[in-house]
Parts: structure tokens; sequence; C-alpha cells
């Protein structure tokens, strides 16, 4: 919040606010000061003008009593405020809050004078003034209606019939408090100037208003922005298109089309690309709608318009945040060392993983701390994933060799991510126990290429005896099918 130029008569050069200059008493001749009542009505405002008293919303007010006229009406003590006004010895200020026997939002009118226990400087207090109302407009706007569709499209609605914009409920209006009846003692324009544009100034620093330019400051809260848009594009295709069918027709199609290509790529991002094609196109046919002779725009048009950007950085985000989540929702049991083998390895069909965005695929397959590799099994391609540290494969393999029934395509799947990344899990080679349990894995998964009658012999007992010749066919098979282990591990394992 920028701060205004200090009033010269307390140390400042710059002449400029002329809002914040007040007299002292001494530094006027005033026939109206040596009346008793206007001299009495002075003298509480001076009593009351204290940067405390901003904060207690204790400033003097026309309400207020006159300690030494408590007689005095509220019309009696205005009279003797513009007494005072005019002598320049007070200056009128004024600051929102919210009325807390109704919740609305009003502008409450103040009086301050020179003040020894301020040290001249009403800079502090007019800043106070400020903060209290960006404040009080921030509760009242928090507690309005959140955004819904039938209150977004009486507006909308209100603005293609041509109605006063000022009326929309999504707007806000700060100028319209300054004005009557809210103000019966005018305002310095300077100050209302000043004013608007520091509350407007930090409402929009705080992400609560958006300026929209040439219709207002638009209130929607940045959570309901996608929201908005989103009806408003919905509000074009129902309510504006029929209208303007025969200028919109075949560009609304075409977008259709363009959008529909965009929804089927399982890699596009959301957009806000197609709302903003048929705004554009919206706004081209009413430029050339000979009845509308002032030309207007529509505010659904504005909104997409100026909107778009912020919308979609924030459905970037979002999208982003989502792939995250989900690639934690699929991978976090991954990050466990010890369990069930099938809880600690993943396998995804390559026909789910075809359906993925490319940001989940690259999360998935460039994830420092999990090896991954396609693996083909009876020409179907099977991406496999597993951490990849000495205590996480100590673990799998150790399962897998009192697993029953485990289907071959697993093993060699997971065979395939530990030659893979042999260089960095060495050291689990040198476990005797890991090395034997290594071995009777890679033999269940080698059955599959065991001749048809392996399960006869080894039924009458005498498969063991031919087992050795039995995995050498095995592995002759692995080499017709581009399955070869790695040499380091094969002897140790399969000798």
């Amino acid at each position: 919040m920028s701060k205004p130029v200090l009033n010269p008569t307390f140390g400042g050069a710059n002449q400029t606010q002329n809002f914040l200059k007040v007299k002292k008493i001494n530094e006027v001749v005033s026939y109206y000061l040596n009346d008793r009542l206007t001299h009495s009505v002075y003298k509480a405002i001076v009593t009351q003008t204290s940067h405390k008293n901003v904060r207690s919303q204790n400033l003097f007010q026309v309400e207020s009593k006159v300690p030494e006229a408590p007689e005095l009406t509220t019309a009696e003590v205005a009279f003797h405020i513009k007494r005072l006004l005019e002598d320049g010895v007070v200056l009128q200020f004024a600051y929102f809050y919210v009325d807390p026997a109704t919740s609305e939002l009003k502008l409450k009118p103040c009086y301050v004078a020179y003040s020894d226990a301020e040290l001249g400087d009403l800079t502090r207090i007019y800043l106070l003034l400020v903060d209290l109302s960006v404040n009080s407009i921030l509760s009242y706007l928090e507690n309005r209606p959140s955004l819904g569709k039938e209150m977004l499209w009486e507006d909308l609605e209100a603005d293609f019939k041509g109605e006063n914009i000022q009326k929309l409920k999504l707007f806000f209006n700060p100028e319209s408090y300054f004005q009557a009846p809210n103000i019966s003692i005018p305002l310095n324009p300077e100050y209302v100037k000043d004013m608007l544009l520091e509350i407007t100034d930090g409402l929009v620093k705080k992400g609560r208003i958006r300026e929209i330019p040439e219709v207002g400051y638009l209130v929607v809260k940045i959570k309901e922005l996608q929201t908005l848009f989103e009806l408003v594009d919905e509000f074009h295709f129902k309510k504006v298109f029929p209208k303007y069918k025969w200028a919109l027709s075949d560009a609304f199609a075409a977008i259709s089309q363009e959008e529909r290509m965009h929804a089927n790529d399982p890699s596009a991002l959301p957009t806000t690309l197609f709302g903003k094609k048929r705004a554009r196109a919206i706004e081209k046919a009413l430029e050339s709608d000979s009845e509308i002779k002032s030309k207007r725009k529509l505010i659904g048009v504005e909104l997409i318009l100026n909107l778009s950007d912020e919308i979609e950085s924030t459905l970037k985000s979002s999208y982003q945040e989502q792939i995250r989540n989900r690639f934690h929702e699929m991978t976090d049991h991954l990050s466990k060392q010890a369990g069930r083998w099938d809880k600690l390895v993943l396998f995804i069909s390559d026909e789910e993983f075809k359906t993925y965005p490319t940001e989940l695929k690259r999360l998935l397959t460039e994830d420092r701390h999990i090896a991954y590799s396609p693996w083909e099994t009876k020409g179907i391609t099977i991406h496999s994933f597993m951490r990849m540290d000495t205590e996480t494969i100590r673990s799998v393999i150790k399962s897998l060799s009192t697993a029953a029934n485990v289907e071959a395509w697993k093993i060699l799947g997971i065979r395939n991510l530990i030659e893979l990344n042999e260089d960095s899990i060495h050291s689990v080679f040198k476990d005797e126990e890991f090395v034997r349990n290594y071995g009777k894995v890679l033999r269940k998964g080698y059955v599959r290429y065991f001749p048809w009658y392996f399960s006869i012999l080894d039924f009458v007992g005498v498969a063991k005896l031919l087992q050795d010749l039995f995995f050498q066919g095995a592995k002759e098979k692995f080499v017709l099918n581009n399955l070869i282990l790695n040499p380091k591990i094969e002897m140790r394992l399969l000798s």
C-alpha cells in the first residue's frame, strides 16, 4: 500500500495530498470558532483524533456526544462540523465497516483535527482507516453466498438484455458507497479518489477482487474461477448461441470438433482455449449485429477473455498436482522395503499404460528410486516397476521363493529389472541366502520353457534326474526369445 505524502504543515514537502492538510486553530481567524458550540464540537473532535480510536472505530462522528454540549442533536452537530470543515481546521474521512445488526457493508464518515497526541501526522490515521476498510470488505465478501449457476446466469441474462451492470451481483463497486445517501456531507474528491485506489489495490493484491476493464471489480473467489468459466461458457452455448446461430454455427462446430479431439488425447492438459475461442466468435458476431447500435460488449465474453490466462495457469497447476497425487497413489507401496512380493512390485499392461497422460508416464519411468523396464510376454508388453535397493530386492526374492503359483512372466519381469540394475545392487549377490533364493525363483520362471512331458516325469519322481538337461533347453529357448540372462549371474545361479 502506497503511503500518502505527509501534510506539509507537519514536515512534508510535497503538496499533492491536499486531503491530509489540516490547520491548527491558531493558524486561522474564524468567526465560527468564536461560537461556543462550534468550539465545543471542535474540542470533541480533537480529543477523539487518535490512531487508537481507529482500531476501536471511535473517531468522532456526527452521532458522537459532545461533552461540553450534550444537548446538541445529530443535525446540529453536522451544522457545526460544516463550519469547521469550511475553516479547514477539521478533515472529513470515511471508512468501510460491516454493520453487526444487518451484516451489510456500509461507509462511515468521521472527523479528525490537529492533535498534539498524534504529533501532527494524520497519515497514520488515514492508512489505518484504509486497512480497516480493506479488512471489513474482505469480511463482507467472505460471507457472501458462494458462486452458483442461478445467481451467475441471472447476471448474464440481465447483461444480455442490456440492463445496468452496476446492479450485477458478480461485481463490487466501492465508488457507489461514497455517494448519497451514504454521505450527507460531500467528501473531498481527492480523498475519495485516493481511498478507492488504496482499497482496490489492497483487495486485488490479496486476490479477492479482479478488475475487468470497462466492467468493474469481480468478487469471485480464486477457487470459484474455473466454475465461473465453465458456467459462462455453458451460458454462451445455451443462451447466446441460439440467438446468433446464423453467425456462430460454423465457428462453434469447428471449435467443438477440435475440443473432442483434445478430450480424446490422454496427454492433453485441461485448457480454457475452446471457451476462449467461443467467446471470440461471439464477440465477432456481436460486432456484425446491426441491432446493437452501441456495439457493447457482453460481460460473459469479457469475463472469459480477461480471466482465461489466470484460469489456464490454475488448471495447469491443479492438473500437475492431480498427476503427482496419482503417481504417489500408484507407487507409495513400492517405498516399503519388506512385505509380500506382489506388494513391492507394480505391473501395468501396455493397453492401460497407453491411456496414461505423458506426465504420469514420465514420473513412473524416470523416478530415480524406482527401476523400470518393459517386458514382453506372449506378444503383450508389460511395464514393470520396483524400488531398486538391496533390502527391497531381498524381500521380493525371499517372498517369491516360498510363493506358489506365480506366473512365470512376472518372475522373468522381476529378473529383468534386477539384471538391468545389477551395478547399483551388486552387493546383494554376496549374500549367500539371497543367491540361493534367487536361484529357486528363476527355476520357477524357467518351468514354462520345460517340455510338456516334464510334469509326467515329475509325477513319477524322475524329473530331478533330468533337471539340468531341462534347464539347458529352457535357456536355449530364452536365447530364441531374446531373454538372455546376464552372464555374470547366470553361472552362479543356474550352474
